[in-house]
């Protein structure tokens, strides 16, 4: 008789999390069985795979050193076309297993959870034009991108969302990644006067040379925030308004809930714009060595969802 591992009880740690139990019972609990199942084989598929892929990989690239050695060529085509090959085999076939898990997990798990809070939705792909990340002066240059996992709704009458964003810049003959984190864009009902941006503190002789436009600095009163941020506007009595002590510090909140070692924002037409960079994935399991049935993912997304909407009510509260 097979064993069927017993789904831990959803116990609820902080006020945010009021009224999840019953909704975790009713909603998550009964596709986590179905989900470790599904763990449990994609974990042995991916285990054979690697075992297979492990003696092959320098069998290609050493192959392609040797070729490239016999036929004396001015550049090393075979050992470049070795390594290629070796990486493509790695991602399209060796690791197809932990995708089609992760994948599994967000959209059984990550529409229910979003739903919680009332009117968020969850989709993991959407079109968005690099004119969209362009206009937005936080975010660097780049020649290619990514998203994924869009979660947009509203909440307290803001319209709202945020997905994960990928950004990447060719330089030379290589390509670098330039941004690896969370883009989060809340609407207000009327557009701001000017263009207050906040950005990380990169000592006074970068900030000096990335100052932008016709934006001035912002002298600001709260230390701890100037020590992480440098403040600019085009308006600075707006400038001023927005970025209010209560509002730096829920903005550090926001940063240390979801692990981000960079965070900026902008103010710009009718949006507030946060670009928040982070190596992990929205509510995507960390390892598929461990058990879905652990918790711990829920509560720190759960912590996440709150400390933003803290910072929307805030500045609800604030908005002329």
């Amino acid at each position: 008789m097979k064993n069927t591992p017993k789904i831990m009880e959803f116990k609820e740690r902080a006020a945010y999390e009021k009224g999840f139990t019953q909704h975790y019972n009713e909603k998550i609990r009964p596709a986590l069985n179905q989900l470790e199942e599904l763990r449990i084989e994609q974990r042995k598929i991916f285990v054979k795979r690697r075992s297979i892929f492990i003696p092959i990989a320098p069998v290609l690239v050493i192959g392609g050193i040797v070729l490239d050695g016999m036929l004396r060529v001015e550049e090393p085509t075979l050992t470049w076309a070795g390594i290629g090959l070796a990486v493509t085999i790695w991602g399209a076939w060796v690791s197809a297993p932990l995708r089609k898990f992760k994948s599994n997990v967000k959209a059984k798990i990550m529409p229910v959870v979003c739903s919680f809070f009332g009117n968020l939705n969850y989709i993991e792909k959407r079109p968005i034009t690099k004119d969209e990340i362009k206009k937005y002066i936080i975010f660097p240059g780049f020649t290619s991108m990514q998203a994924e996992d869009f979660v947009s709704g509203s909440h307290d009458d803001l319209k709202l969302d945020f997905h994960e964003l990928l950004l990447k810049r060719k330089q030379n003959k290589s390509t670098v990644t330039v941004f690896r984190g969370i883009k989060i864009n809340v609407q207000f009902p009327k557009p701001f006067k000017g263009r207050t941006v906040v950005r990380k503190d990169a000592g006074r002789f970068l900030n000096y040379m990335n100052r932008t436009g016709n934006l001035d600095r912002l002298e600001l009163e709260d230390p701890k925030f100037e020590k992480l941020f440098e403040a600019y506007s085009t308006d600075q009595i707006e400038g001023r308004y927005l970025l209010t002590t209560a509002f730096m510090e829920r903005l550090i909140s926001l940063k240390e809930a979801f692990g981000g070692s960079q965070m900026q924002c902008e103010f710009f037409e009718d949006k507030l714009v946060i670009a928040l960079a982070s190596s992990k994935n929205l509510f995507e399991p960390r390892s598929i060595k461990k058990s879905i049935l652990d918790l711990e993912d829920i509560h720190i997304f759960l912590k996440e969802l709150n400390e933003l909407f803290e910072l929307l009510r805030l500045l609800k509260l604030n908005r002329v």
